[in-house]
């Protein structure tokens, strides 16, 4: 009898090099996760070659190939890992770098979409793992607070100001690349009928995540995700040489926060340019990455292909604005994602070619264009650069 399997925990790891587990594992493990789809699938070639007693030859069977897709929720803390494997490892990775918290001072409420990333009022908690964000302005008290069993994403009165509690801040700073590093997932399910004392874990090397998608349409800029996966092995607990992450010398583990960015944690710019609204917007990052049999037997080597930015937007500007951003044929886009916790995720599209489309004019006011986007670059730019400012330190 087929056993059945419940998903219970999926783990990313950051590859040191393509199919090898880290000799010290830092992971991340996902919140939020719908359905977990990746499985592998045989190849096979058939050679229609007739041998010398009239017999068709036999199939060649290949190596598997293993692909599919990560149905999630869509949070803040993700971003870290979509970007490094969807768009390039960040060239720096820092703490974020903030002002210690003092004594009777003002502060001003933390603005999450500042396109010039200027950090505004976050501060370090003396604890040395905490940072506290400005969520009300206000004057700071005469002590600074206590944050003994204070949970993450908490709000605290200190004087008149109000914080927001998070982790320490990491900001990632990167641009485009053709190359780009592998993943390793674990995940495991319990038998959804005998209870959590069978447990199926399956370890899939040399990931690669293909696409990353934002939106926003009237609710939250994103509510569920697939993130295509290819990946070049796996290997689950029924096989004799399994050795699980979690038992790998140094293996730590941090999990991420379920908190979505949301309606009006987004901003768009066209050439600087800030659209009265953005009614509708879809972005889709694809790497479209391949995997192909090499000539050497047993191996196989992976395609990278320019990367590609397709999906449109419908901006409502006014008279004047709408005439600069309408006869602009390619332009600077930047969008922007940002929320009250100082997660960031800022996206330059340094060349986006639009295409002219008829104006529809609702009011004497304002104007709606549809802006289909085709970004792309060169030797003398890349397609995305990005800032990301995330809890999750992903190194």
């Amino acid at each position: 009898m087929a056993t059945n399997y419940k998903f219970t925990k999926a783990l990313f790891y950051k590859e040191a090099e393509e199919g090898q587990i880290p000799s010290n594992p830092a992971a991340v493990q996902t919140a939020g996760i719908i359905n977990f789809s990746v499985k592998d699938t045989q190849q096979t070639e058939t050679n229609p070659t007739i041998d010398n007693n009239g017999q068709a030859s036999k199939k060649d069977r290949g190596k598997s190939n293993f692909d599919g897709n990560i149905e999630c929720k869509y949070m803040g803390d993700m971003m870290p890992i979509l970007v490094t494997h969807v768009i390039g490892d960040p060239d720096t990775i820092a703490t974020t770098t903030v002002s210690a918290w003092q004594t009777a001072t003002a502060y001003e409420k933390y603005d999450a979409l500042d396109d010039t990333l200027s950090i505004g009022d976050i501060v370090s908690h003396s604890d040395g793992v905490h940072m506290l964000v400005c969520f009300k302005a206000g004057t700071s008290d005469a002590i600074e607070p206590d944050l003994t069993g204070v949970s993450i994403g908490s709000k605290i009165v200190d004087g008149t100001a109000e914080w927001i509690v998070v982790k320490n801040l990491t900001i990632y700073t990167g641009v485009s690349q053709a190359c780009l590093p592998s993943i390793g997932i674990e995940y495991s399910g319990d038998s959804s009928c005998g209870g959590a004392s069978d447990v199926f874990k399956k370890r899939i090397n040399g990931a690669y995540l293909n696409a990353m998608e934002l939106n926003k349409t009237a609710g939250g800029v994103i509510h569920k995700y697939s993130i295509p996966v290819t990946a070049r092995s796996a290997k689950d607990n029924t096989e004799v040489d399994w050795t699980s992450i979690e038992d790998e010398a140094g293996y730590t583990q941090q999990d991420m926060i379920d908190f979505a960015f949301k309606y009006d944690d987004m901003k768009v710019l066209i050439n600087g340019i800030q659209p009265i609204d953005t009614t509708m917007f879809r972005m889709t990052i694809t790497r479209n990455t391949a995997y192909e049999d090499a000539v050497e037997i047993d191996s196989k080597v992976s395609n990278t292909p320019i990367m590609q930015v397709e999906g449109e937007m419908t901006l409502k500007f006014t008279k004047e604005e709408y005439q600069k951003a309408f006869n602009n044929e390619a332009a600077e886009i930047k969008i922007l994602l940002g929320n009250a916790r100082g997660e960031l995720a800022h996206f330059t599209f340094n060349n986006v070619e639009r295409d002219r489309v008829d104006p529809d004019f609702t009011t004497e006011r304002f104007a709606e264009i549809t802006v289909p986007l085709t970004a792309d670059g060169n030797n003398s730019y890349r397609t995305v650069d990005y800032k990301v400012q995330s809890q999750i330190n992903y190194q």
